[in-house]
């Protein structure tokens, strides 16, 4: 009875208040801020959520730390702060390994290598799975510098048994998500697309568009030996659905709009729109993707191709009529259609982004 379950976390929070005014304490402080964060009794209110942490964190408590580690690190409603969330992190890194994955993140993100690697070998260290999993892609990407494909395997594996060991203890949709990419990708394991299609399933079933994605891309291919209409069709139309659900609560995400755009460009589930593909392209190129700006340019380009198809086979079709057999004209529509390679050739050459092949539905 979630109505009922706010009017008692309502009650609790104007209680916690009472009593820290009375009596401070960094265990009341922390669970005040943790209201505010999760909207337990009261709206969803970041800045009394930091206010709150941070009377907590001052009383000597490094959850409080963490928590507000993690509130500058993501940036919701707030602007990121990385320099702000290394040091909470730093402050509860003793007491919490997941605090030194972030660290090792942010190390990452800031181009301090070696330092990330020593954070996420630290939280390695804890049984952190990301953390692992972190590793292998630092050697396994040449752009960090690190690159060691054996190393790189070592740490995929251990992050998979670690993850399986995961979802195991406590079983959620990110973690069975990560597991099915493990297995399609060869990370720490040999490709085995019958487990990633067992893990992608779970995934979906637990309400992960991602996954829902990834089997009606399995589903579509042929090179994956599972292709079935069917069931890519049924996969790519739900992937679709929650992520137009999800854009509608925050309109704001470039990289869903041009992933919505991608559904109706290549016919994923939905009938093919160009019209609707561009739309989305433009919603995600004005809320500032350069990707979308080059995916538009491309869905252009294979408007005006097909376009171009059409006018000739209407003109071939003209001259069967009046002139032609049918052998002549299909001699002729293959000519024209060598014509058409070439112009595209041209087009690639001069820049424009054009794509032929069918199985690429990747964005």
């Amino acid at each position: 009875n979630t109505e009922k379950a706010q009017v008692c976390f309502s009650k609790a929070l104007q209680q916690y208040i009472s009593d820290y005014q009375e009596n401070p304490d960094d265990f009341t402080s922390y669970r005040i801020g943790q209201m505010y964060l999760k909207a337990q009794g009261t709206k969803q209110d970041i800045s009394q959520s930091i206010n709150w942490f941070e009377k907590s964190v001052d009383d000597g408590n490094t959850y409080a730390a963490y928590q507000l580690g993690k509130i500058y690190y993501s940036g919701q409603d707030i602007q990121q702060d990385l320099q702000k969330s290394e040091q909470y992190f730093k402050i509860s890194v003793d007491d919490n390994p997941y605090a030194c994955y972030y660290l090792g993140n942010i190390a990452l993100e800031t181009s301090r290598i070696q330092n990330a690697i020593d954070h996420f070998e630290k939280a390695a260290d804890k049984n952190i799975s990301h953390a692992w999993y972190r590793l292998g892609q630092i050697y396994s990407d040449e752009k960090y510098d690190m690159l060691n494909t054996e190393k790189a395997q070592v740490c995929f594996s251990k992050a998979l048994q670690q993850y399986i060991s995961d979802y195991q203890e406590n079983p959620d949709n990110f973690t069975s998500y990560r597991i099915g990419q493990m297995y399609l990708n060869a990370q720490g394991t040999k490709q085995d697309i019958s487990q990633s299609i067992n893990w992608f399933e779970k995934s979906a079933t637990q309400g992960n568009p991602d996954a829902a994605y990834q089997l009606g891309y399995i589903y579509k291919t042929d090179k994956s030996g599972f292709k079935n209409d069917v069931l890519s069709n049924k996969y790519f139309s739900s992937a679709l659905s929650a992520y137009q659900a999800e854009f509608a609560k925050n309109s704001s995400n470039d990289t869903l709009a041009m992933r919505i755009g991608t559904f109706y460009h290549y016919g994923l589930g939905v009938e093919r729109d160009i019209d609707k593909a561009i739309d989305w392209y433009k919603k995600s190129a004005e809320l500032g993707n350069q990707k979308a700006r080059q995916k538009m340019d491309e869905v252009q380009n294979d408007r005006q191709i097909s376009s171009m198809a059409i006018a000739t086979t209407a003109c071939h079709l003209g001259r069967m009529i009046n002139t032609e057999s049918m052998a002549a004209f299909k001699n002729r529509y293959v000519s024209d259609s060598k014509l058409l390679r070439k112009e595209k050739i041209k087009k690639i050459y001069a820049g424009h982004s054009v794509n032929d092949n069918e199985q690429n539905y990747d964005y």
